[in-house]
């Protein structure tokens, strides 16, 4: 796989502040930061990477950052992330020829979403594809079919043990959860 998450399975996904200390004692060896302001940025990456995490900003919302190529660019040189997230491939392309992972994060609502992610994918050569949401094993199944090389995270309503283990069974390398009990399962 191109992205193997050897630290846990479960990748804690954050939307604000207040589990950020959970998710730093939490075994998870990645943190998925999904809302933060952009002066806030900087701090919280360090505090992540300190505490032996990698840490992934959701490049569309970050308060403050333009996503576009120049906010990429500016992203890395002020927080210097592990890597990125964005639904949107020109992001990921942009990521690559930075050399920065990327994570393309793709919303499967129904038959047409899943074709067109597929497609997607295969154009923009992604690191890892996270798949929302994460509890459509056949879903998961053909991506893994599709881009066996690719690393795959399952994210999305994922908030019972047994949902973790039906992703990684249908082929899932990780899930991302903001269910903070997951992540000391990890």
């Amino acid at each position: 796989m191109a992205e193997r998450w050897s630290a846990g399975k479960v990748i804690a996904a954050l939307r604000g502040p207040e589990h950020l200390e959970s998710a730093l004692r939490s075994p998870c060896g990645a943190v998925f930061l999904l809302s933060t302001t952009l002066s806030e940025l900087p701090q919280v990456v360090k505090r992540v990477q300190r505490a032996g995490k990698r840490a992934f900003v959701h490049m569309d919302l970050v308060q403050g950052l333009s996503s576009d190529e120049p906010g990429l660019e500016y992203l890395a040189g002020i927080a210097a992330p592990d890597g990125i997230i964005s639904t949107r491939a020109q992001l990921i392309r942009g990521a690559r020829r930075l050399g920065i992972k990327a994570v393309y994060r793709v919303f499967i609502l129904d038959s047409q979403a899943l074709e067109s992610g597929l497609q997607h994918v295969e154009r923009s050569r992604p690191d890892v594809v996270e798949l929302l949401p994460g509890i459509i094993p056949s879903v998961i199944r053909r991506f893994r079919e599709s881009f066996p090389h690719t690393a795959i995270i399952a994210g999305g309503l994922i908030r019972q043990p047994s949902e973790v283990a039906d992703a990684l069974a249908a082929g899932a390398d990780a899930i991302s959860t903001g269910s903070v009990h997951l992540w000391q399962g990890a």
